[in-house]
């Protein structure tokens, strides 16, 4: 989902949008202007939703349920030379980010960043907290286990 979920992002706003995922992308930047997305926390919750139909492999139909509702928590540091720059940045990201997520957001605040003598000194630095809830559904096949144990099988025998 968090891949993903910046791909969307990345592909919803203005090319060229100095827009960046995790938090070692903090540290590699030296001057505004700057987004970076920051995932910090998952958690689960029981299963919302009556489930929808989806096609089988053999073509036949059948009703999907979420198994849990898996809640992803993301950072965002948005970095601008001024307040008002800053706070339309956040406006734009967060309509973005809804419009993404079909209303599934949920915004849990934020802070204005004071460091002084650091990055603030070229610049306002707002920090964003937001939660984005996804179904989690019963997979068809094991992808990235059966991946995994191809490549430990491999290694093994070398």
């Amino acid at each position: 989902m968090i891949q993903e979920l910046f791909n969307a992002l990345v592909e919803k706003l203005p090319p060229g949008t100095p827009l960046k995922l995790g938090a070692e992308e903090w540290e590699r930047h030296t001057s505004p202007p700057l987004i970076v997305v920051i995932p910090r926390g998952v958690s689960f919750g029981a299963a919302v939703g009556g489930g929808g139909f989806v096609q089988g492999s053999m073509g036949e139909q059948r009703v999907e349920r979420s198994l849990l509702t898996r809640v992803e928590t993301f950072e965002v540091l948005i970095w601008g030379k001024d307040y008002a720059e800053v706070e339309q940045v956040s406006d734009e990201l967060t309509q973005a980010l809804w419009e993404e997520t079909h209303g599934s957001l949920a915004m849990l605040g934020g802070e204005w960043v004071e460091e002084t003598g650091g990055v603030t000194r070229l610049g306002h630095v707002l920090r964003l907290r937001f939660a984005i809830e996804r179904p989690v559904t019963r997979a068809e096949r094991w992808v990235v286990l059966e991946k995994w144990a191809r490549e430990c099988q491999l290694e093994a025998t070398l």
